[in-house]
């Protein structure tokens, strides 16, 4: 298995707080992993000192809403070459965005229409 772990955080300050827990469980489950956390800049702090965090990569509220932005995204998230990936928000976009980046292990909640981009 590849051993780099994408965590998409939650996109509010009290959401991604209480999932630090959570974060904390993924690389104790996969303790080998280089764990990156994506989310926006401003709530990727949290994750800042959360020692189970090997990497952040952080986008802007314009960057994630442009097209240009996503794209960018995408390429960026795919030049790392993730194995797998944690989906904590459980929207479409979020969805959309990571199957995009061809991330082979999509694990998250299957609301809002979005059952078929992820593979668990």
């Amino acid at each position: 298995m590849n051993k780099k772990i994408l965590v998409y955080a939650p996109n509010w300050i009290g959401d991604a707080v209480m999932a630090v827990p959570a974060v904390k469980a993924v690389k104790l489950v996969f303790p080998e992993s280089h764990l990156t956390l994506l989310g926006k800049t401003w709530v990727a702090d949290v994750f800042q000192f959360v020692p189970e965090v090997d990497d952040l990569l952080t986008f802007t509220r314009a960057q994630r809403k442009s097209r240009q932005g996503r794209k960018e995204l995408i390429t960026q998230i795919r030049e790392r070459e993730f194995g797998m990936a944690f989906l904590l928000p459980d929207s479409f976009s979020t969805a959309y965005l990571l199957c995009r980046s061809k991330i082979p292990m999509r694990i998250g909640f299957a609301n809002e229409f979005r059952s078929f981009m992820l593979t668990t």
